[in-house]
């Protein structure tokens, strides 16, 4: 799953970020989760 977050890193500001661990804390984007799922190919 790829979840919507904030990146200081990079000079794109809002990256997806991969999560596989289901343990991992999930980001939040404006205080709520955005997740995205792609259909595997």
């Amino acid at each position: 799953y790829f979840f919507t977050t904030e990146c200081e890193d990079l000079d794109t500001k809002i990256i997806q970020e991969e999560i596989t661990d289901d343990c991992e804390v999930l980001p939040l984007w404006e205080g709520k989760i955005k997740a995205q799922v792609k259909a595997l190919e």
